[in-house]
């Protein structure tokens, strides 16, 4: 996996707030027999906000790119608090809020992998069965570069040569994706079959698996 430098830095932070978390809910630790106390849990959400406003403050005096972040907990007794620090929009000087919305990255991969694990344990999924015999049928396929030679390992593990679309400019992705995440759309979507134009009629970035 390739990390921006906003999201190493971002990663430490999250690291940081899991272990508090960890040593306030674990049993045998000073909150892990009981709920936590009102008065703990406003402490709690204190520190973590100034730790995530620190980190965003530690960030503007170098190059890494980091605008804003926003951040949540729950707490086994149901309680949640949420979190943001910086901006939404750095040129209209829009501040960062808890229900601002944003692309999830690549949280949505573990996901993924996760499920094509699960179902290769059950013998349900052959990870080395190239993925033309299940999209050798779709009109845009032989348009794909490597196509007939990807197989599910290469998606899963990013061998199979193919662009990376999202930071690429020329791409036209930026676009589709601002125009999907329009304020005025309540219920945004990002349609498979339009994702996958953007990688079509590309050359490969590598063979397949040599990469």
């Amino acid at each position: 996996m390739i990390l921006r430098q906003d999201e190493k830095h971002f990663r430490r932070f999250a690291v940081l707030v899991a272990f508090a978390l960890a040593v306030c809910v674990l049993p045998g630790t000073a909150f892990g027999d009981r709920a936590l106390s009102d008065e703990a849990f406003e402490q709690l959400k204190m520190d973590v906000q100034a730790e995530l406003d620190a980190r965003h403050k530690a960030a503007q005096s170098t190059d890494e790119v980091f605008p804003g972040a926003t951040a949540a907990f729950v707490l086994p007794d149901g309680r949640v608090a949420g979190f943001a620090t910086g901006f939404s929009d750095i040129e209209a000087k829009v501040m960062m809020t808890p229900e601002a919305r944003m692309p999830s990255g690549s949280i949505g991969k573990t996901y993924v992998a996760a499920v094509a694990l699960s179902m290769a344990s059950d013998e349900t999924l052959d990870l080395d069965g190239k993925i033309s015999q299940w999209l050798g049928t779709e009109p845009w396929f032989e348009r794909l570069p490597n196509g007939d030679e990807i197989t599910l390992w290469n998606l899963l593990n990013h061998s199979a040569g193919l662009v990376d679309h999202v930071f690429e400019a020329s791409s036209g992705f930026q676009e589709y994706a601002k125009k999907q995440l329009s304020p005025s759309d309540t219920t945004p979507t990002f349609d498979p079959t339009a994702l996958v134009q953007f990688v079509l009629d590309r050359e490969a970035l590598f063979p397949v698996g040599e990469g």
